[in-house]
């Protein structure tokens, strides 16, 4: 039955057996994609030995926050200015040096950026978490009036800094940036921060499993779409033929019977 629907012609039953073959890939791809996990989000949990601090507050007494602020003025002028990079060095804790060494900072090789600083005093601590051996908190700098970084104006900078207490005094244990601003100015003022870089996550231990855009589904549901068409076609023509056929054949016998 199968067979009579099919053209006699060996070339275009070729044709069909590809357009067949394509169609069932198709198929299989659409179907593994839908069957593929959904996108979900997961909780990321750690283990590991506990923080040897203590619950973080935002209380720092006066004289201890007087001590930090007098690390801080002298690490900015020395580091950021570019004032005395061996005394930034001497004022910055193990994680901020890594493996560098005081001749590196010397040279240049530091890890911290150059930035055109105003004024010589920078108190305005934001987002203060305080432990018995550390402080961590932001600080937004602000650059000198039409300070220009490689040609280019520059505003103000927020940075997260970490200090650690050291022999009796306050180091720079941390020190990265945490969002630019556009100079004052600008047309179109913007920040920049870190969730404009990497991956987007929520900041609250969870992370978004990406989503496989459906979209591009259409390409191989749209081949396999094509495929059936043009298989329905020929079969439904041949079909259509095969019936002429059994008609006629049946009309003929008929006329026989009745001559006979």
């Amino acid at each position: 039955m199968i067979v009579a629907l099919l053209p006699a012609s060996p070339r275009r039953r070729r044709r069909i057996a590809w357009l067949a073959g394509l169609g069932f890939v198709a198929a299989l791809a659409v179907g593994s994609i839908f069957l593929l996990p959904s996108p979900h989000t997961i909780h990321e949990t750690f283990s590991g030995p506990a923080s040897v601090d203590t619950p973080g507050t935002t209380h720092v007494s006066l004289l201890e926050h007087r001590r930090i602020d007098a690390t801080i003025d002298r690490f900015v002028i020395a580091a950021l200015a570019r004032g005395d990079l061996g005394t930034a060095w001497d004022l910055s804790g193990p994680d901020l040096r890594g493996t560098t060494s005081r001749a590196d900072w010397i040279a240049g090789r530091t890890p911290v950026s150059p930035f055109p600083v105003a004024g010589e005093e920078f108190h305005g601590w934001t987002h203060v978490v305080a432990y018995p051996r550390s402080v961590t908190f932001d600080l937004l700098i602000q650059p000198r009036a039409g300070a220009k970084v490689d040609g280019a104006r520059v505003g103000a900078t927020a940075f997260s800094v970490q200090v650690i207490r050291r022999h009796g005094t306050w180091a720079v244990n941390r020190w990265y940036t945490q969002a630019t601003f556009s100079p004052v100015g600008t047309k179109h003022p913007h920040i920049v921060g870190p969730n404009d870089f990497g991956a987007v996550g929520r900041g609250d231990g969870h992370v978004q499993h990406g989503r496989i855009g459906y979209w591009w589904l259409a390409v191989p549901i749209g081949v396999f779409g094509l495929g059936f068409v043009v298989v329905g076609i020929v079969v439904g023509r041949n079909w259509r033929r095969y019936r002429r056929m059994r008609a006629a054949v049946r009309s003929e016998r008929t006329d026989d019977e009745r001559r006979a």
